[in-house]
């Protein structure tokens, strides 16, 4: 038997520019940014009452494609109905 998530919690994509890739997720969806520090991370999210959604970790532009600890996702949490 499995578990049942109810919904996405958030995302952690690594990418090469947090700047560059907070703009664009800001012009394409609309989301709002609820924290970022250049050079290191940008905290989005679709609902001003969450934290975030998602979470771009700036791995700098010469970082090689996707491995592990490079660019591309991180990890994705779930929200489950329950575990038992």
């Amino acid at each position: 038997m499995g578990y049942k998530p109810r919904q996405l919690g958030h995302v952690n994509i690594f990418v090469r520019n947090a700047e560059k890739a907070k703009d664009w997720y800001e012009d394409l969806l609309g989301l709002h940014t609820y924290g970022f520090t250049p050079g290191r991370a940008a905290f989005m999210s679709a609902d001003l009452g969450n934290s975030h959604d998602i979470a771009l970790t700036e791995v700098g532009d010469d970082a090689d494609g996707p491995r592990k600890g490079q660019v591309g996702l991180n990890h994705m949490a779930w929200y489950m109905e329950s575990l038992d």
